[in-house]
């Protein structure tokens, strides 16, 4: 198990109409992890990061649309199951929940499930469902007193891939 908990404290200026602001900022920042594995057939990892930002700016509050405080939130489960020497499993599965305390809310699970398997030990093989979810797109959105950032990243639809492989 790691648990890791970082902070930032400081100012931001910006100039509006000629004019220079102080703004606050902190950020508080939280990561998680956890591996275990049972009698090396079974092996489990978790991992979560939790990010909130706040900031504060007596200039900007008046202004609508804008929010003090961001939380973001990114969940990651990987399993594998190894079924015998030769073949495994793995099954990940990834959440994320951006701009909670604001009204651009947004919520993504992704999942992908793998085969492998090792025919000898210079040939493998295997099969990959990604997206099963079927998820198009990953938006992330910033409305704060510092910051505006819009972000979507367009996803590969669902899909299947067979690989064959080789080691030199």
């Amino acid at each position: 198990m790691n648990i890791t908990i970082s902070g930032r404290y400081g100012n931001r200026y910006s100039k509006i109409n000629e004019q220079i602001y102080n703004n606050k900022i902190t950020q508080l920042e939280l990561d998680f992890s956890l591996k275990r594995n049972w009698a090396k057939k079974y092996y489990i990892k978790f991992y979560s990061n939790a990010n909130l930002n706040f900031s504060y700016s007596n200039q900007m509050k008046p202004i609508s649309g804008f929010n003090g405080k961001i939380l973001n939130i990114k969940n990651a489960l990987g399993q594998t199951f190894m079924v015998d020497k030769k073949m495994n499993i793995v099954l990940l599965a990834e959440n994320y929940v951006n701009n909670i305390f604001s009204s651009y809310q947004n919520n993504l699970s992704f999942f992908e499930l793998k085969s492998n398997y090792n025919i000898n030990k210079k040939w493998s093989c295997g099969l990959v469902f990604s997206n099963i979810t079927y998820e198009k797109g990953y938006s992330h959105f910033i409305n704060t007193p510092l910051v505006q950032s819009f972000t979507h990243v367009p996803l590969i639809p669902r899909s299947i891939l067979i690989r064959v492989g080789t080691n030199f």
